[in-house]
């Protein structure tokens, strides 16, 4: 569907008497200007994408030599004459970047300038889901690229842009806003948004649906599927939801049908980086999710270093293409996805199956397999009365349960549980279960159902 056919009717527009067609404010038609182009990339083969993505990263890469200390000698170091040699092949040479590279000295990665369009450099922080906080830099141009894709997914999922927007996230500035904020507000009058903290009690999180009765939800995948648990297990339902949108984390399988069955709402899946924006969004018209290939240039790895082909699972690398106050070059996010078949919806951006795991969080066991421990199953609450659980693998051998419910598991509970996992994991592991009164999130407001504990030499050296 095109973006004439998806434009709420509620325009902003600045001037006086006209109402329509809008005349936005200059940020509004940059905004729209930006979904012009989109609306027509978006169709573009595979190739000709290609060709964009490396026009702008041959200026990205120029500028990077030029100005940022780090990539001063890069071009030798991938083995290139001149950046006309740039291609998809020759740059599967150039070195990648771990984050522990900028956390070791970010002034080096900084540029001495940019272009003064570009606007001011602007200081990014990232909690650190892998238990690594990260502070990086970006300008407005990078940012307004950022925005303009929020403004997409919204027009993507067909959002009813005057109706009331809700946010739970880890940073609150007030409760209650006027408007969605930018960039939406930019373009669309839209109607109110409230807030609320990712830290508050879930049970306090319900009750506050319950009373703004939201049209639409964005949310941790992890803290919206302990919501609709708790929805389910009181028996309360927010009524008026008609969409949800997950962020942060890997959502479980059954999320979708999960919002559907208790709330009537639709879910839409995001994957993204407080680094660069967003990644992939979800196909307005499947599940897929493509990568936002007018903004990040994606390579999923195998070990050998070599790109996946489509079902093959592989390290996740990203460029960020607009960036040049601090260029994320080959930057490894330290994620596993599996590449997806081209989508039957005709887009021609690049498609993930889905995101398999972060690296930190692999499984072992004593036979030396390594594998993502993927422990969202139905069949915790099927056998016990659990609220919330964690696996955390203490030893190759051994791991531990920790759970939250209002009574201790009986023995025969744990029995089953102990059956299940070890039936799951393909392994006879040492299970250990421990009640806790709360299971903490990480300094971003990230869950993980499984935690290693192991040092990343026991993990296979990732």
């Amino acid at each position: 569907m095109t973006l004439s056919a998806r434009l709420d009717p509620a325009y902003h527009s600045v001037m006086p008497g006209v109402a329509w067609p809008a005349i936005p404010a200059p940020a509004g038609m940059a905004m729209l200007a930006a979904q012009f182009q989109f609306d027509r990339s978006q169709w573009w083969s595979g190739e000709v994408m290609r060709a964009a993505q490396f026009r702008q990263l041959r200026r990205l890469i120029a500028h990077a030599v030029a100005e940022v200390p780090h990539y001063r000698d890069h071009l030798a170091r991938a083995g290139l004459a001149s950046i006309a040699e740039l291609s998809p092949a020759t740059f599967l040479d150039w070195p990648l970047l771990d984050k522990r590279e900028i956390q070791a000295d970010a002034a080096r990665f900084e540029a001495a300038s940019m272009p003064p369009a570009h606007g001011e450099m602007r200081e990014v922080t990232t909690s650190g889901s892998t238990g690594e906080p990260l502070s990086a830099a970006t300008s407005d141009a990078a940012i307004f690229v950022q925005h303009a894709l929020i403004l997409r997914s919204q027009l993507w999922a067909g959002f009813d842009m005057a109706a009331k927007f809700a946010a739970i996230r880890i940073t609150v500035l007030r409760d209650l806003h006027p408007d969605w904020g930018p960039p939406t507000n930019a373009v669309f009058r839209t109607g109110p948004a409230v807030y609320n903290h990712i830290f508050a009690d879930h049970g306090v999180q319900l009750d506050w649906l319950l009373r703004e009765r939201p049209a639409y939800l964005l949310a941790h995948n992890t803290n919206l599927r302990a919501l609709l648990e708790r929805s389910r297990r009181e028996g309360r339902a927010p009524e008026g939801i008609r969409a949800v949108v997950g962020f942060g984390d890997m959502p479980d399988p059954d999320t979708r049908a999960l919002a559907k069955s208790l709330w009537g709402a639709e879910f839409f899946d995001t994957y993204s980086a407080s680094e660069v924006g967003a990644i992939a969004l979800e196909c307005p018209e499947h599940h897929s999710l493509h990568v936002q290939a007018e903004h990040i240039y994606l390579e999923i790895l195998r070990a050998d270093g070599s790109h996946c082909e489509p079902g093959e699972t592989g390290r996740v690398v990203i460029t960020d293409l607009q960036n040049f106050a601090m260029p994320l070059i080959r930057y490894e996010l330290r994620d596993h996805a599996t590449v997806g078949a081209p989508c039957p919806c005709g887009r021609g951006l690049p498609v993930l199956e889905r995101i398999v795991g972060r690296s930190a969080n692999l499984a072992v066991d004593p036979t030396g397999r390594t594998y993502f421990a993927h422990l969202n199953m139905a069949f915790w609450t099927d056998i016990a009365p659990i609220h919330q659980r964690q696996v955390v693998q203490v030893a190759p051998g051994a791991l531990e349960v920790r759970y939250v419910a209002e009574r201790d598991l009986a023995q025969e509970e744990i029995a089953q549980l102990v059956g299940a996992l070890r039936k799951v994991l393909r392994y006879d592991y040492e299970i250990e279960f421990r009640r806790v009164a709360e299971i903490a999130l990480s300094a971003g407001g990230k869950f993980d159902d499984f935690v290693s504990l192991l040092p990343p030499q026991a993990r296979g050296g990732v």
